[in-house]
């Protein structure tokens, strides 16, 4: 058997074009949209999981853009069942529908 690195992360210098979040944002766009266009072809409904953190987030306010009807998931976990407060609240765009459980392990 052989190790040997298989790729090489060479840094590359700044994007001048790239200094503000909103700059970030606007090039990210379309390829996030590609993304999610490509991975939600289906037969049946498009549902998602809501962590309550912002990729999941940004996913289903995309998601939720479209116009299509979003069925969205948050499981809450310990005592206070704290992922279902976050991802119920990001589940409340409109045409979404959240089903939301707690679990206590």
């Amino acid at each position: 058997m052989t190790i040997a690195r298989w790729w090489d992360c060479e840094p590359r210098p700044p994007d001048p074009r790239l200094q503000s979040v909103e700059a970030w944002a606007e090039a990210v766009a379309p390829t996030l949209a590609e993304a999610i266009e490509l991975h939600t072809v289906s037969d049946v409904p498009v549902g998602a999981f809501l962590s309550g953190g912002l990729d999941s987030s940004t996913i289903v306010a995309a998601l939720a853009r479209r116009g299509s009807a979003l069925q969205t998931f948050c499981v809450g976990y310990g005592p206070e069942g704290r992922a279902t407060r976050s991802g119920t609240t990001r589940a409340r765009w409109p045409g979404t529908s959240d089903c939301s459980t707690t679990s206590s392990s």
